[in-house]
């Protein structure tokens, strides 16, 4: 095509073309960004992003529905902490028994110890409940107290406090 003066402009088109296409690109590149695509909702996996979340944005109660069965039936700390998870020590992360009737197959052991479920029995049925993340550096907040129960605070430092509770 040639304009009024003579001149080609199909290459200033293209080129303009190009431009928008590519601005298009980043825009959708940026919101797949925030799209999670492997949701993972292996307890383990969940606890170690929701305690880093946690941490970060402190005294804000975080959950995830996750899925115990028997082959993924406990929390460790040490799993928690390794490898681009919060930086805590194990004994920073604390497991709080949950307070709610039907949970009675979990048991929390405090900080630095498990959380379990169905403590190694066999036969365990699939059980999909709601994993609780809160870090502080003053214990469980009183906000929290329902979900949490009398969840005891470790010494000074930001710890992190997990239970269970009815899936929501």
């Amino acid at each position: 095509m040639i304009n009024n003066k003579g001149q080609a402009f199909s290459v200033f088109k293209i080129l303009i073309a190009a431009i928008v296409a590519l601005a298009v690109l980043g825009l959708l590149m940026n919101i797949m960004g925030l799209i999670d695509f492997n949701p993972s909702n292996e307890p383990e996996t969940a606890a170690k992003e929701l305690v880093k979340t946690a941490y970060s944005n402190q005294f804000s109660l975080k959950s995830k529905v996750v899925t115990f069965d028997e082959e993924h039936n406990i929390i460790i700390p040490e799993h928690i902490t390794k490898s681009g998870g919060a930086p805590l020590a194990p004994e920073q992360v604390c497991f709080c028994t949950p307070i709610a009737g039907s949970l009675t197959q979990f048991n929390g052991s405090g900080c630095g110890g498990q959380l379990t479920y169905g403590d190694g029995q066999s036969g365990l049925n699939e059980r999909e409940v709601t994993l609780y993340v809160v870090c502080s550096d003053s214990g469980v907040p009183q906000a929290y107290s329902e979900t949490f129960g009398g969840c005891g605070a470790s010494a000074g430092d930001i710890s992190c406090y997990i239970t269970v509770g009815p899936k929501k």
